[in-house]
């Protein structure tokens, strides 16, 4: 039986179809992933997800499920869009620190 769950994947720049003149080096986003049986990551969706769907037609309680699903992404390790492995604990801890230089200078609304 698989599964899947909202994970932080990290990009190299032009991986995405859609914009493959990103000038970044390195980015994250959010994707599905799609886990075997042994629960090893074995696919991620092409693109990132949004948090409406395809149709615009999502009720609220379906935005708010999608937005608590990718806040749970942010406690899982970072995989990488290429090989769906974990990304280095190292690269793991810039990424935070980065995050959390953000959040100081961006006070809550």
């Amino acid at each position: 039986m698989s599964h899947w769950n909202h994970r932080i994947v990290l990009h190299k720049a032009g991986q995405l179809e859609e914009n493959p003149d990103l000038k970044w080096e390195e980015y994250l986003a959010i994707h599905e992933v799609h886990y075997d049986d042994n629960g090893d990551p074995e696919s991620a969706t092409k693109d990132p997800i949004s948090i409406t769907g395809y149709d615009g037609n999502d009720s609220l309680i379906e935005i708010k499920w999608t937005l608590e699903q990718m806040l749970k992404a942010t406690e899982k390790p970072i995989l990488d869009f290429e090989t769906l492995e974990e990304i280095e604990k190292e690269k793991q801890d810039d990424f935070s620190k980065g995050f959390e230089k953000e959040e100081q200078t961006n006070p809550e609304d």
